[in-house]
């Protein structure tokens, strides 16, 4: 007996995505195009909150979704929104380009392409900013998986509520209640609130 294919409630926020993705699947280019025009922005904005150069980050965003167009008959209905996947491989192209030869290459050659700027930091200041990501490092292991994620596409990689919830599949709703039950725990944190006491 073949089981058929999960697919979303028809009337979910999701079930004219999923018409677009099963168009594109059958080789609809044009259904694909809407899948972009809805998704690009989200992927670019995450790309460039890891590369911090428009240039690369438009690189990298077309791979993603050039990567996306040739596994779009791999992609199943999961629960998540499709912009989920995108970021999924857009995430991966990210880690790959840090551990090639390429990245290396720009950092030890100083290469003026490269939208990055390094700044001289004073030893001390530096100590202080590694101890104090490694306490909010710590804290944020409390928290649960999703309210980790929200946080870290809210206020690492910049996205709003409205992308938090497409990139990760969740209700905007649910991205609002994660992220002020993330943020009220870590403000109970005796370690969190230790960094924003006054030093003597």
């Amino acid at each position: 007996m073949t089981i058929p294919a999960q697919r979303p409630a028809p009337d979910s926020e999701h079930a004219a995505r999923w018409t677009l993705v099963e168009r594109a699947q059958a080789g609809d280019r044009d259904a694909f195009g809407e899948l972009y025009a809805h998704c690009a922005d989200v992927i670019f904005r995450f790309v460039y909150s890891h590369v911090r150069s428009r240039h690369l980050a438009e690189d990298l965003t077309h791979a993603a979704f050039t990567r996306g167009l040739a596994n779009i008959t791999r992609f199943a209905w999961q629960g998540r929104d499709i912009a989920a996947w995108f970021t999924t491989i857009a995430r991966n192209l990210v880690l790959d380009y840090y551990k090639s030869g390429y990245y290396r290459l720009e950092v030890l050659s100083g290469d003026p392409s490269v939208d990055c700027i390094y700044e001289a930091v004073d030893p001390t200041v530096e100590a202080e900013r590694s101890e104090a990501a490694a306490i909010l490092a710590a804290a944020l292991l409390n928290l649960n998986e999703a309210q980790r994620r929200v946080l870290r596409l809210r206020f690492w990689d910049d996205l709003n509520i409205e992308e938090t919830a497409t990139a990760t599949g969740m209700t905007i709703n649910a991205v609002k209640a994660s992220q002020h039950r993330a943020v009220r725990r870590l403000a109970l944190d005796q370690s969190v609130q230790a960094l924003r006491s006054p030093q003597c």
